[in-house]
């Protein structure tokens, strides 16, 4: 995720309308922003403190904001795979790459590249595709 900077205004603006630039933004990009912004402004009309304030607090903000994306995102993972580890055992029902709906019995289930997969007879589908579940003596 990366944004680019074409131009950089030398009069200082404020810190709402930073705000909005930030949207899509990594704090790496918001702080070669940021610093570019005090490079280059007007000496004569330097940057308010409670703008330079402003700008620190919404990078604070923006990492906080990465952490909790990143915790919820490992607690989502690791409820998908505990999903899929019920799945052990039963037979589960997908649709195939030929289009149709194919069945098989989990023998076990694995995370690769964040996405949960369920295995069965020697092929893995992602726990996304399953379709249904019952008991494999059903």
């Amino acid at each position: 995720m990366s944004a680019s900077v074409t131009s950089i205004s030398s009069t200082p603006s404020s810190a709402g309308s930073t705000a909005g630039a930030t949207l899509g933004m990594g704090s790496d990009e918001f702080m070669l922003l940021l610093l570019a912004r005090l490079r280059n402004q007007n000496p004569l009309e330097p940057m308010e403190d409670k703008d330079f304030l402003g700008q620190v607090a919404q990078l604070n903000t923006l990492q906080e904001l990465q952490k909790v994306n990143n915790t919820l995102k490992s607690f989502s993972i690791s409820s998908q795979l505990a999903d899929a580890a019920d799945l052990i055992g039963k037979v589960v029902g997908y649709r195939g790459d030929d289009g149709l709906l194919h069945e098989g019995q989990v023998s076990s289930a694995s995370l690769s590249a964040e996405q949960v997969l369920v295995w069965m007879t020697g092929q893995s589908i992602p726990l996304s595709q399953v379709l249904h579940v019952r008991a494999a003596d059903a």
